[in-house]
């Protein structure tokens, strides 16, 4: 394996080091630590301050550094390998400059300085001066938007989805599409927020809650996925729409309920991949063993170059839930058919 190996971004480091604030204040990321392999703290004292720089971690019986701002990582045997390289990296480290310049300008106010040199008549607002002024802003637009809903008695159309994110927490949204009266199509997210589960009477609940919200009594339709909670979430609606008003829903509610014509594709495409299952997974085997180490994709982009491929990208894993990105795989791996045959000539495990 190289000294310049560039690891895959799968997990986050986990340790810290007094430099790495500025580089979160600043938006500059700690580069992660490839899936397979974990930090490792020194059993002594590390002199050297290149250490505050570089978390280290153990890969094939192998000691390594990985710096904490880049994807480059080095050996760091203590027997074979000094700091050296990890020195010089640092001198040349985009990143790793970028957060001392970060840090400058947070400790310094150098940017309220250059302001007050470039334009004296300009006073820089405080954080909680943007914060109360964004706010105010969105309830006078909040406002103006409840006097049109009264005033023109327009017709929303609704849209609305739930998923849960990784840390297990279940998230709602609701859109709001409508035509005012220039005749000009509008959308607002009026809600995004959390709910305790994705029952359909909790999901009719927090839509009936952003229509009270809002003072909104007049629906034409509310377009959702073919999830089975959501039909239990229309009726729901329906029935307070008709309690609110006589004219709440277009022919009590009749057409209310609007599948979504998005999810509708995503199942049919779904359902027709099925048929090419097989070779569908062994080409996403494939392409998770030559991204698997970083080893393993030096030796695949290698056999990429003896080829003569002429392309800029290379092949991308899928995300199950997105069939476009299952399209991206399959079509970025057809390009690199030779370079695939000449790494099993090669390697002799794919």
């Amino acid at each position: 394996m190289n000294d310049d190996n560039v690891l895959p971004t799968n997990v986050v480091d986990s340790s810290s080091s007094k430099g790495e604030e500025a580089v979160q204040s600043g938006s500059l990321e700690r580069a992660p630590l490839k899936g397979n392999v974990k930090p490792i703290g020194g059993k002594g004292r590390q002199t050297s301050d290149s250490w505050n720089h570089f978390t280290k971690y153990q890969e094939d019986g192998r000691m390594r550094a990985q710096c904490k701002y880049c994807p480059k990582n080095y050996a760091c045997d203590s027997n074979t390998n000094g700091t050296t390289k990890m020195n010089k990296h640092l001198e040349k480290c985009k990143n790793h400059h970028a957060k001392l310049a970060i840090a400058s300008v947070l400790r310094n106010g150098v940017f309220a300085k250059f302001c007050r040199v470039g334009m004296p008549r300009f006073d820089v607002p405080s954080r909680r001066t943007i914060v109360r002024d964004i706010l105010q802003l969105y309830i006078d637009m909040k406002t103006s938007f409840m006097i049109q809903f009264r005033e023109s008695k327009v017709r929303v159309c609704l849209n609305t989805d739930t998923w849960t994110s990784i840390q297990n927490i279940n998230y709602m949204v609701v859109i709001a599409h409508f035509i005012d009266e220039q005749w000009h199509l509008q959308k607002r997210i009026l809600s995004f927020t959390q709910i305790s589960d994705h029952k359909g009477k909790t999901i009719g609940k927090c839509i009936e809650k952003v229509l009270l919200d809002w003072g909104i009594d007049r629906v034409f339709t509310i377009t959702v996925d073919n999830a089975s909670a959501n039909s239990t979430a229309i009726l729901y609606v329906k029935r307070k729409l008709s309690s609110w008003h006589r004219d709440g829903a277009i022919l009590d509610g009749k057409y209310l309920h609007l599948r979504c014509c998005a999810h509708i594709a995503n199942l049919i495409v779904n359902d027709g991949l099925k048929e090419m299952h097989n070779s569908k997974v062994a080409i996403r085997n494939a392409v998770k063993f030559v991204k698997s180490s970083p080893s393993r994709f030096d030796k695949f982009k290698k056999c990429v170059e003896l080829e003569k491929i002429q392309n800029k990208g290379l092949v991308v894993l899928d995300v199950p839930t997105r069939w476009n990105s299952t399209y991206l795989m399959l079509a970025s791996s057809l390009k690199f058919v030779k370079a695939f045959d000449r790494l099993d000539d090669e390697d002799g495990h794919c």
